[in-house]
């Protein structure tokens, strides 16, 4: 029902129009416009203000909005639940009747879902196509020049010794009409930005900045599984920071539990090695071999020649107690060697071998000596491994339990009874053990170090 004062505000011009007096409500007749606050509306609704706009009140005691849409110099500002009496709120937008996206009341902005885990979130279905990816980033300055950032997202920390500058950057550089743009993922400041990883079209790069800045891998089990120590130009596994020195074996270098380095190579030709392994300039050391940090060995190039120094050459075999003292010495029987029955995995498991009982093609099996002189001399005990296999030294350096005393030069031969003897002569025969490098005077059984002829 219109009261007495209402209508007396209500006014129809000729044309038509109706509004209230001080233009609070305007209705043009022509336009089918209708303005708030104006009479001279612009658009179909068209509301004027310097108030808040839109107001959502509930019928609580307390009369304060909830929620409110205003409008102050091109601006627009959404409130939700102003008097704080829930929990928590939210702005939500729907289209085709389902909800899209959400602002909630701890800042978190989620498209796509409604129980997001981070402060953005973005959810949809991926239809492997590029047209619609979940996020993109586009720049449409036809003016950009090579060279220049096309596309940039900048992280910032709170620190305030670092407000002045750019903390973490992802930069995408335009590399020009045909060529492959560049990404680059950078840290520092503003004046010392730094390229930490660098990808284009022919290449990826860590450190492209070529500064001292390491390289680390973790795996489930170990932080330090692979590194790279750019300071020292040192690529290792197993740990980082050496305890021994960077001297010995540089920062990063295996150390406690199993690391392995293994190179796989699936071609069939002969002539693919998986490994090269090249001085370029001069000859010298290939590879060191270490133990306790100190050099055992080396492989060496000089000129056309291939050297393994500190050598000795050793052949599984079997057929003798494990219990066989070092230096026995051992003669080949008309008999191949097996595989064993069970080993150890790359992690110290024991397993079954997957050649158990299998013969090993030119590996003899073996017995103590038992003849003076004997030509079928193969080598001496230099232990047995993790699966009880006999290893036996045949060439190279050694040492051999020698009866009776020895001088440097000698050559020795089977005593019959699993240890050595001098030989008669100075002649190299088939029955030659190998010849003494340090002599003994004790006329009893003892190790002697010796260089190995029977292999």
């Amino acid at each position: 029902m219109t009261r007495a004062r209402d209508l007396a505000a209500f006014v129809s011009n000729a044309d038509g129009d109706i509004k209230f007096d001080t233009d609070t409500l305007f209705i043009d007749s022509s336009t089918n416009r209708v303005g708030l606050g104006t009479n001279a509306p612009s658009v179909q609704l068209d509301i004027e203000s310097t108030a808040p706009t839109i107001r959502l009140t509930d019928s609580d005691a307390s009369g304060t909005p909830e929620s409110e849409v205003s409008g102050a110099g091109g601006d627009i500002t959404i409130r939700a639940d102003r008097d704080n009496e829930k929990a928590s709120s939210l702005i939500g937008f729907e289209v085709d009747g389902t909800e899209r996206m959400r602002i909630n009341s701890s800042g978190e902005l989620n498209i796509g879902t409604t129980a997001p885990s981070t402060l953005l979130q973005l959810e949809g279905q991926n239809t492997q196509s590029v047209t619609n990816n979940a996020l993109r980033f586009k720049d449409t300055d036809t003016a950009v020049g090579v060279g220049q950032s096309v596309g940039v997202i900048e992280f910032e920390t709170s620190d305030p010794s670092n407000q002045a500058g750019v903390n973490a950057r992802i930069n995408v550089i335009y590399a020009g009409t045909g060529g492959g743009s560049e990404m680059l993922f950078q840290t520092g400041t503003a004046n010392a930005i730094e390229n930490r990883f660098f990808i284009e079209d022919s290449s990826t790069v860590v450190n492209d900045s070529g500064g001292n800045r390491d390289f680390r891998i973790e795996s489930d089990a170990n932080a330090n599984i692979f590194g790279i120590d750019a300071g020292a130009n040192n690529v290792g596994i197993g740990k980082f920071g050496a305890t021994g020195g960077a001297a010995t074996r540089g920062a990063y270098f295996a150390d406690g539990g199993f690391f392995h380095f293994v190179v796989t190579n699936e071609s069939s030709s002969s002539t693919a090695p998986p490994m090269f392994i090249n001085r370029q300039s001069s000859d010298g050391q290939l590879i060191q071999l270490r133990q306790a940090d100190s050099s055992e060995g080396t492989i060496s190039v000089s000129g056309s020649t291939v050297s393994y120094n500190g050598f000795s050459g050793r052949h599984e075999s079997s057929g003798i107690p494990t219990n066989t003292p070092v230096g026995t010495v051992v003669s080949t029987i008309d008999e191949l060697d097996v595989y064993p029955s069970i080993t150890t995995d790359t992690e110290g498991n024991t397993v079954t071998h997957k050649k158990a009982g299998q013969t090993r093609a030119d590996h003899a099996k073996v017995e103590v000596s038992t003849s003076e002189g004997d030509p079928c001399v193969y080598g001496v005990v230099s232990e047995f491994d993790g699966d009880n296999k006999l290893i036996v030294t045949s060439v190279g350096i050694g040492s051999v339990r020698v009866t009776g005393s020895c001088a440097k030069g000698d050559l020795l031969e089977s005593n019959g009874d699993g240890t050595a003897k001098v030989q008669s002569d100075d002649i190299i025969r088939s029955k030659t053990i190998g010849k003494v490098t340090i002599g003994n005077s004790n006329t009893g059984v003892k190790l002697v170090s010796c260089v190995m002829y029977c292999g």
